[in-house]
């Protein structure tokens, strides 16, 4: 049964003198019906204020008053002539003549008595107005004309029942004309029409009414089919309905919708004008036929979601066989006969919010729509047309040209809106079936109207109090389900498929006896008008008379509500006038557009110029002018920083300055995004050159790999959500030409695909491709889909010695000798020995067993230094990469820099290192990467005392060191250094320069005039040292630094950067890749260098390596005249970083002169203050340590063992499930095996980001209920821990957005508190604490990226793809959280001039009178947010 459908009623009542009209509205104010109009017959003038009624004046008699009213009514309406005011009427009696009519349609029904009332068609009406005498008794005409069709309803016995009456009085009306309505489409096919046209003739039905639609837009086929017709007219009833224009297949919906408001029936039949049908075709479909169904002889059912895989096929469709399957799944319309109450439901007339392609497919959108909304029953029609007239031409096959279409949009309606196509079936859910009974509370009338065309049947009532109101009303209906609606309540977009969700889910939880289902149960009943209110009779609770209430939210996956999208557009000497217009005729007027004036032409700067000023009002519309040209993508990077910027936009997208953009477009793209989804991309119209027509080029991919192997240039306009853009990042300004698609590659590669959608909504027509850049971007297009694809199919297996039980290492040197080695050129090599030996590997060396298990042999044999012919053992065997040497098996690299550009066509190694054409040879190699180690324990390390003594022996006492080490040569020389020494010096600054080598003139060191230069220089000192030592010297140092100046910085390894690290420096180095992935990229040591990415890898180059001496003229071709010039941008970065530094080594001098004590530390403290938790909106609650929530905490280790050893011992009293432990170094191993109920994990430490998910991936097996991410030098409080504990079942995050920091020096302290930015949404990485729930979603790895800093960021972005604002609670407390830092430990600290955590604090030092206090604030002194965990720490520690 559907409960959608609901005839309009039209009642007449006529007003006597004694008749009580007031009476008579409070009695249909109980009826439960909603779309029904009562018209008051009366000689006197009445005012009436009700929705539903009308006042209509007596014109010369009653009779003739009805029938004029009832000319203007749809003429299937039904009308009610109620003749006794004071019959008791039902409140549901509407609703029951409404069911009535709808599956019997009666022409006319009366009441049994006869007295009370009667109903009849509009229809009928008319007829009598047309042909009959008005003066006759009406009601007697009305049963005469429906002679054959009447019905009559016995209310006492609720009994309905058809009845024959044979009339004694006969007029001269002329019956019904009981037609058959059949409704043909035609386009371009007008040779079939008298073909169709005769076989109708032949039919055995002969009342025949054809209604011809005219599709064709040509006037010359029109004027053809004209003349076809003509002979036709006089043998057959023909409408025909032409527009001028194609209203493709759907326009078959709209024409039938026109055609029921004009004429009487019950049943149309559509059929399609290339189909020859039997005689007795028409006859029998009538016999067969049943309300409320469809009926028709072509159909399918399914067994899966695929248009084109019927269980039943066509040719057993035509043969009449298989008469079991009865109902379709999906029905036909060619050929069918459907009851025309279908066609008053609204929603089938809202296709484009679903796809556009339904113009075209109407025969699917009816099935879904009949079957999914209104529980239709298609019934099968055991019949085929004789002939089908094209059957042999396929191109002339409609359905052939949209095959795929159909196939889309077939899966999308049964997937995406829930339209199970495997059932004929299926379980119905309905809001007008579910309640007892719903009432819509409204004052405006004009809002009733809302609710009647979202076909709620309802009752209305107005309010003066609406919370009183509801109250009362719910009190009388105890045990009911009532639903009560608000009259500016606010229908989501896809209301039906919401509401029919909804529905399901009460249902399911009414058969439960449980109401919490996924939505919000609610104490009070809550009054606002944007939900309905809706109570469920609870079987558990009606002893009780308790109320369950609940808030009903019919909210739409895709409703555009709050969205709105800046359309940033780039003007090159095109009009910026067309998009404005485009824009300003948009319907949805959520949009900002920004116009950027790329330097154009002055023709253009003056239009530009003029719109300003036209538009200067209009806030929708920024306009901003380059005064230089810019390439694409800067100009879409600084729309990109707008959109950051600006708040109120939540999509970006990038529009054309010579497309043109219909005035759906906003509002289509907008609508796409619904839940979930972060990336739209469109269909669109492409004009051609050359081309008269345009046409639609959108295409679908998959995933980035269709992308790049099926890429038709053909996507035109791309929409990202503000999550994308801070995923993906910004355009890369490096890949001119192809920008665009390069990020939309990088998007199809972020994101999920369930995050991407293409709209299938036409809503542009591309025109670039007749502008005279196209082919050039093209070609940029092609070539860099090429390198992708280049780059997939050589990705390599890349392998470590984790990978491998036995190695087999071959060296130039016995095993003796390397692992003696104190030689920096072989350091590596003996590294990888001993890494090799740690790892419990077994090892050869060159083909001779040294440790482990002598019963394996080999599985690899790594080389560096040996060519091919000389090694012993040449079973897979891998090679340094440099030079290559063709006869090895795979290649040997120390880092993944070097890896990712062998990769890279485009990088310096090409043509420099390798030539071109060896490229698909290295990428079809195996890689084996041996990332550098050095380990501590190697180094000869002398005390503190002994540290000062050497420096004393070289260099003043206040002197500050600067220090280089390694082989100097051209590249790297420290030109810019020298330069910024020698300002620093003129400013007063006693800097020297310690060089630990031996600087030489040779063809592959220096040249003269470089020697000349640098050892001029009084304050550098330059001398070699044992290996073993440097470490020492580097510890006299104040600064290290690393000064390469070509390629190798971004691809090259580097030992002396790791060993700067072990000394706990601050290390000053020239930007490369590499550089970047062993400090971090923000590291603050970092200075520009230009050559890094502009001078190949000069000791690498093939010349250098056929003649070392070519390095005199190398310097001449890449450095003479750089090294002429001042680079002021890389001197200002150096001493940049010096000043740093300098600040830095003041905030320490200032610390070291506050003498607490810890008399002074405890006095500030009483018993009070130790307890107490910040206030404000800060919890005060102390939490339960009881409960059973499995939490582990999680942290990474390296170094700082002090620090680790005082967090550790803290959270050894903490009631937690686990605790796990990352370490990358036996002295990590040694420090946490001291403590038993930590589980420790071994793990690389870089990148830094592969350590923390590999902590967060080591979680997972132990299945916890969430896992807390700590710091090794950070505490979390055991308070903070218990309301994680208690809190993280309900949300997915839990996080901090404040903490405490401790700095460290010696005896001394200094204590602040920290605050995230505002700007920031995420919160703090000390105690972020994950919900399995949430891992679950991400494999448990959510730092699957690259980094070595900003992980934090990096990894919330990553998230919070799937959370939303309810899923996080964060946390105001300064006392939850403690951070460690040692002032000694520079590494830890972040050297910026402008970071509030430490050199805010060093100006309040210098004013501050209280010299004692260990708490220093930016603002106040205030011990207020301590409490008893950070006062008892600093206790212990003094």
């Amino acid at each position: 049964m559907t409960h959608y459908l609901y005839n309009h009623f039209h009642i007449f009542i006529p007003l006597y003198e004694n008749t009580k009209y007031q009476d008579i509205i409070d009695k249909f104010n109980k009826q439960y019906y909603s779309n029904y109009t009562i018209y008051f017959i009366s000689s006197e003038n009445i005012t009436m204020n009700h929705p539903y009624m009308r006042v209509v004046t007596i014109d010369q008699n009653i009779n003739h008053t009805i029938l004029q009213t009832c000319k203007s009514f749809p003429i299937n309406d039904l009308v009610i002539i109620l003749e006794d005011v004071e019959h008791n009427l039902n409140t549901l009696w509407l609703h029951k003549m409404n069911q009535y009519f709808l599956h019997n349609k009666p022409m006319l029904l009366f009441d049994k008595n006869k007295t009370h009332y009667w109903i009849v068609k509009a229809g009928v009406f008319i007829h009598i107005l047309n042909h009959g005498n008005e003066k006759n008794d009406l009601k007697q005409l009305c049963f005469e004309v429906s002679d054959d069709n009447i019905h009559n309803y016995d209310m006492n016995n609720d009994i309905f029942e058809k009845v024959e009456l044979k009339s004694s009085v006969k007029t001269e009306i002329p019956p019904l004309n009981n037609e058959i309505h059949l409704l043909l489409a035609t386009y371009k096919r007008n040779k079939n029409v008298p073909l169709v046209l005769n076989m109708l003739k032949t039919q055995t039905v002969k009342n025949i009414h054809l209604h011809l639609l005219d599709n064709n837009e040509d006037t010359n086929t029109q004027k053809e089919l004209d003349s076809l017709l003509d002979p036709f007219y006089k043998q057959l009833t023909i409408s025909l309905h032409r527009y001028n224009k194609n209203l493709h297949c759907f326009g078959r919906i709209s024409v039938v919708k026109e055609i029921i408001q004009h004429h009487m029936m019950d049943y149309i039949v559509i059929f399609d004008d290339d189909q020859i049908y039997r005689e007795t075709w028409l006859q029998d479909m009538i016999c067969k036929v049943k309300p409320l169904s469809t009926l028709s002889w072509y159909g399918k059912i399914f067994k899966v979601c695929d248009y084109w895989k019927s269980t039943l096929w066509y040719n057993e469709i035509e043969k009449m066989v298989r008469p079991e399957v009865k109902e379709w799944s999906y029905f036909g319309p060619g050929g069918s006969m459907i009851d025309i109450q279908l066609f008053s439901f609204e929603e089938l007339y809202q296709y484009e919010k679903y796809s556009q392609d339904i113009r075209a497919i109407d025969d699917i959108w009816m099935s879904f729509v009949f079957k999914k909304y209104l529980n239709i029953t298609f019934h099968r029609n055991i019949t085929h047309p004789k002939c089908c007239i094209d059957a042999n031409k396929l191109q002339k096959m409609t359905w052939a040209n949209i095959k795929d279409k159909k196939s889309v949009l077939f899966k999308t309606l049964s997937k995406k809106y829930g339209w199970d196509v495997t059932k004929t079936t299926h379980n119905y859910y309905n809001i007008n079936s579910f309640f007892d009974k719903i009432y819509v509370f409204c004052n405006d009338f004009t809002n009733l109207e809302k609710f009647r065309k979202h076909h709620i049947c309802f009752q209305w009532v107005s309010y003066d109090n609406y919370e009183k109101n509801v109250k009362e009303l719910l009190d009388q209906y105890v045990n009911q389900n009532i639903c009560i609606f608000h009259e500016e309540f606010n229908f989501s977009k896809y209301y039906f498929y919401d509401c029919q969700k909804m529905i399901e889910k009460l249902h399911h939880g009414n058969q439960k006896g449980s109401f919490n289902v996924s939505m919000e149960l609610i104490e009070q009943i809550n009054y606002h008008p944007s939900f309905g209110i809706y109570r469920l009779k609870n079987p558990s609770v009606e002893k009780n008379n308790d109320n369950v209430y609940m808030k009903l939210n019919f909210t739409s996956n895709t409703n555009d509500s709050g969205k709105r999208v800046l359309c940033v557009c780039p003007i090159m000497n095109q009009s910026c006038g067309k998009i404005i217009s485009y824009m300003m005729s948009q319907k949805n007027k959520n949009w900002g557009l920004l116009l950027i004036n790329n330097n154009s032409n002055r023709n253009i700067k003056n239009e530009f110029a003029t719109m300003k000023q036209k538009y200067v009002s209009n806030k929708n519309i920024i306009f901003v002018e380059n005064t230089q040209t810019l390439s694409k993508a800067e100009c879409l990077n600084s729309g990109l920083n707008f959109f950051h910027n600006n708040k109120n936009f939540t999509h970006f997208t990038c529009l054309s300055d010579c497309d043109e953009y219909y005035g759906g477009f906003v509002g289509n793209i907008l609508k796409s995004f619904f839940t979930g989804v972060e990336f739209v991309y469109t269909n669109f119209y492409e004009r051609f050159p050359g081309r008269k027509w345009a046409d639609i080029n959108g295409s679908s991919y998959k995933d980035a790999n269709d992308l790049l192997v099926n890429y038709k240039n053909n996507i035109a306009t791309s929409v990202w959500s503000r999550r994308a853009i801070e995923h993906i990042g910004k355009f890369d300004a490096t890949k001119p030409g192809c920008e665009g698609f390069d990020y939309v590659y990088r998007t199809f590669t972020l994101l999920n695909p369930k995050q991407i959608v293409f709209e299938k909504g036409v809503t542009m027509t591309c025109k670039c491709k007749t502008h005279s850049q196209f082919p050039r971007e093209i070609e940029h297009v092609q070539k860099y889909i090429k390198e992708k694809m280049l780059g997939r199919i050589f990705n390599s297996k890349v392998t470590t010695i984790n990978d491998y039980n036995c190695i087999n290492i071959e060296n130039n040197l016995s095993y003796d000798q390397l692992i003696s080695n104190t030689n920096g050129d072989n350091i590596n090599e003996t590294n990888f020995v001993n890494n090799i030996i740690k790892n419990n590997i077994t090892l050869y060396f060159n083909n001779k067993f040294i440790t482990g298990n002598s019963k394996l042999t080999p599985q690899i044999t790594i080389s560096r230094n040996k060519n091919y012919d000389k090694l012993i053992n040449k079973t897979n065997v891998y090679l340094s990469s440099i030079p290559y040497k063709k006869g090895c098996d795979g290649l040997y690299f120390i880092t993944k820099s070097m890896i990712d550009a062998i990769k890279d066509k485009n990088s310096l190694l090409y043509p420099h290192v390798y030539n071109h054409e060896l490229f698909n040879e290295l990428n079809e190699k195996s890689f084996f990467l041996n990332e550098q180690v050095i380990h501590k324990d190697w180094y000869n390390w002398a005390t503190d005392d002994e540290i000062k003594q050497l420096k004393l022996k070289y260099f003043p006492e206040d002197a500050f060191v600067i220090c280089i080490c390694g082989r100097i040569a051209i590249n790297s020389y420290p030109k810019s250094l020298l330069e910024a020494i020698k300002i620093l010096r003129n400013q007063g600054h006693n800097i020297y320069l310690l060089a630990l080598t031996k600087f030489e003139v040779s063809p592959h060191r220096l040249t003269q005039n470089l020697y000349n230069e640098i050892t001029s220089y009084d304050w550098v000192k330059s001398f070699t040292v044992d290996k073993k030592d440097v470490l020492n010297y580097f510890r006299i140092c104040d600064l290290l630094a690393s000064t390469y100046r070509d390629y190798c910085n971004h691809v090259g390894g580097s030992n002396k950067i790791k060993e700067y690290l072990l000394c706990n420096k601050p290390i000053l180095c020239s930007r490369g890749k590499e550089r970047e992935n062993e400090l971090g990229k923000d590291y603050f040591g970092f200075y520009d260098c230009k050559t890094c990415d502009t001078v190949p890898p000069l000791c690498w180059t093939q010349e250098f390596i056929k003649n070392p001496h070519c390095y005199q003229q190398q310097y001449k071709t890449y450095f003479e005249k750089y090294d002429l010039s001042v680079i002021k941008s890389e001197i200002d970065g150096i001493i940049s970083v010096f000043n740093n530094i300098e600040h830095f080594h003041k905030f320490i001098k200032h610390v070291s002169n506050l003498k607490i004590t810890s008399q002074k530390i405890s006095t500030p403290f009483n018993n009070n203050y130790i307890d107490e938790i910040y206030s404000g909106k800060h919890d005060k609650r102390i939490y339960n340590d009881n409960n059973k929530t499995k939490i582990i905490i999680t942290t990474c280790v390296h170094g700082r063992h002090e620090l680790l050893k005082i967090c550790l011992k803290h959270y050894s009293s903490f009631n937690i499930y686990k605790f796990i432990a990352v370490y990358s170094n036996d002295e990590d191993l040694h420090i946490l095996k001291q403590f038993p109920f930590v589980t420790p994990v071994y793990y690389k430490n870089f990148p830094i980001s592969h350590k923390w998910n590999f902590a967060v991936y080591s979680c997972k097996e132990y299945n916890p209920d969430a896992v807390v991410l700590t710091g090794s030098d950070d505490l979390l409080s055991k308070n903070y821990i218990n309301f994680v504990k208690e809190n993280i079942l309900k949300y997915k995050l839990i996080g901090l957005r404040c903490w405490s920091n401790l700095y460290l020096n010696n005896d001394h302290m200094l204590l602040c508190r920290t605050f995230y930015s505002k700007h920031r949404v995420d919160p703090a990485g000390i105690g972020r604490c994950i919900s399995k729930t949430l891992l679950n979603q991400f494999d448990w790895t959510i730092y699957n990226f690259d980094k070595n800093s900003g992980l934090d960021g990096q990894s919330y972005k990553i998230m919070s793809l799937c959370l939303n604002e309810h899923d996080i609670l964060l946390r105001y407390n300064y006392s939850d959280a403690l951070l460690l830092k040692d002032i000694n430990e520079t590494t830890s600290i972040t050297f910026k001039s402008n970071n509030q955590t430490i050199f805010s604090f060093i100006n309040k030092l210098n004013n501050n009178n209280n010299k004692h206090s260990i708490i220093i604030d930016c603002n106040k002194i205030n011990y207020r947010y301590l409490n008893g965990f950070i006062v008892k720490f600093i206790q212990e520690f003094m």
